[in-house]
């Protein structure tokens, strides 16, 4: 797998995430059991399309999928949505990682299932992971996270997504033209 060894989910009622040495904490919540997504196209200010041509090595798995997330730089927060089909088997683990282009591959910086059930990287994942650091916050904005779903089949990542700044005009209502003679 790439993330490092030393990466460890510790539980003390929020879970906290330390990365390798950096033992940067981020705290996690589970998504609300609402019918309504943690995060959706129009609310989410970051995006990746999740491929295996993305993975690095490229495979030729016929999985895809896609991220919505929402990264609220005032609260130090991260919010997420991911969606997937057609991997070559269930999904044994989901992650951001970074700091990496789309050339090299990085660490864990947030495992996104939530709670301890072999099903909690089941998709839709969605959830919520507060403590990010104004450099991870940074990173992010300049492209340099990516979401990764693992397999059995394919350990290290079947399909991979660069977290890109979303578009405004991704979901964004077209404008009303203008009313004739006014």
């Amino acid at each position: 797998m790439r993330h490092s060894s030393a990466s460890r989910l510790l539980g003390f009622g929020a879970a906290a995430l330390f990365v390798g040495a950096s033992a940067i904490a981020i705290a996690q919540t589970p998504a609300p059991a609402a019918d309504e997504p943690f995060v959706t196209e129009t609310t989410a200010t970051h995006h990746a399309e999740l491929t295996g041509a993305n993975e690095v090595p490229a495979n030729t798995t016929t999985g895809m999928g896609e991220a919505w997330i929402l990264i609220d730089p005032q609260n130090n927060s991260v919010r997420w949505y991911v969606t997937y089909e057609g991997l070559t088997g269930p999904a044994t683990g989901a992650h951001i990682h970074g700091p990496a282009g789309t050339d090299a591959n990085a660490d864990v910086i947030i495992d996104l299932g939530t709670g301890d059930t072999v099903d909690r990287y089941n998709s839709p994942i969605e959830g919520e992971a507060t403590g990010l650091t104004a450099e991870q916050i940074a990173q992010a904005e300049e492209g340099m996270w990516y979401v990764n779903i693992h397999t059995e089949a394919n350990p290290a990542g079947e399909i991979r997504g660069q977290v890109v700044v979303k578009d405004a005009t991704d979901a964004a209502p077209p404008a009303p033209a203008p009313a004739a003679g006014g």
